[in-house]
């Protein structure tokens, strides 16, 4: 019997094969490297840098029961940032995103990997 394979179960399994390639005659790259070449090292440290920053002003105050409403904090930030482009408010809403996931503040939180069911982001 023929697999039928989502898209996102095809990408795991050529990856975790270590067969993936970019193109028909490219040479292969690792495929660890494509999520670091995704990454930006120069946001990842503001994020690290306003993450210590908010343990000096605030303390770990999630792991002393303090609940905070992150969700909003989260579409707050998107909606400053949308209004005034200051990619600040992104790197917030980077963090906010982490905390949220890590002490959620959503009554149902839970992972759930989605599938190509969704449009990740518009071609503008």
């Amino acid at each position: 019997m023929t697999r039928r394979y989502t898209n996102t179960a095809w990408m795991h399994d050529r990856l975790t094969a270590g067969v993936l390639t970019d193109a028909v005659g490219v040479e292969q790259r690792d495929p660890r490297a494509i999520g670091d070449s995704r990454l930006d090292a120069g946001f990842i440290e503001l994020m690290k840098t306003r993450l210590m920053v908010g343990h000096f002003r605030y303390g770990i105050k999630a792991e002393q029961g303090v609940r905070y409403d992150t969700v909003g904090a989260i579409l707050a930030r998107a909606a400053l940032y949308q209004e005034t482009g200051n990619t600040e408010y992104l790197v917030d809403l980077a963090n906010f995103c982490m905390l949220e996931f890590q002490h959620p503040s959503h009554p149902d939180a839970h992972f759930e990997a989605g599938d190509d069911n969704h449009e990740h982001a518009k071609e503008i």
